[in-house]
């Protein structure tokens, strides 16, 4: 695999080159096997595999083009001010190191933005402390760039390790499941959505 890596580096303009969906497999393959050992009790071996899935090239390829080129969030700048929004700058940020380690998170700019719409509960008469009014605002803290790329490549990790080890009633916050889908619908290879 790292000679796959050295011989994509060395071509010009590389980034419009690589094969996303491969890269996904690549992580994905990780991730099937972090979950199968922590599924089976067998912790030293998934978080040995952890490791090495934050330390992946792929996992952090994918997490770049995740962060600065699929989601909707990609020119919301940091504290930092920075953005990634071309090849090139993405290249440039792929050369930096994203060390689980030793990586230092900036602190995050935090925006009010209002609270337009008002939360209607179905027992108004039970409910009505919680009503929300309108024009309030609320905080809304935006990382870095750099730190939403580390907090990806860290996430492909415990997605997986996690994943395994949650009761499969528990649908809330969790990828590829949601409250209309019953349980037993899901296997790992839905649950585990990369994006």
């Amino acid at each position: 695999m790292q000679k796959y890596f050295r011989e994509l580096y060395n071509q010009n303009n590389w980034w419009i080159t690589i094969k996303w969906t491969t890269m996904n497999l690549r992580v994905k393959k990780l991730q099937e096997e972090i979950f199968r050992a922590s599924k089976s009790g067998n912790f030293n071996k998934s978080n040995n595999l952890m490791k090495k899935l934050v330390k992946s090239e792929s996992a952090k390829l994918l997490a770049i083009y995740i962060i600065t080129q699929k989601n909707k969030g990609k020119s919301t700048p940091g504290i930092d001010g920075v953005t990634y929004l071309t090849p090139e700058s993405r290249m440039e940020l792929s050369k930096q190191i994203f060390n689980y380690k030793t990586y230092k998170f900036q602190p995050v700019i935090r925006y009010y933005i209002s609270k337009n719409k008002t939360f209607k509960p179905k027992d108004h008469a039970a409910n009505n402390h919680s009503k929300l009014e309108k024009n309030k605002t609320r905080a809304l803290g935006i990382m870095t760039i750099k730190d939403r790329v580390m907090a990806k490549i860290i996430s492909f990790a415990l997605m997986a390790k996690w994943e395994a080890l949650f009761e499969s009633n528990v649908l809330g916050f969790r990828p590829g499941k949601n409250l209309f889908v019953k349980p037993k619908d899901h296997t790992y290879a839905k649950a585990i959505v990369i994006s």
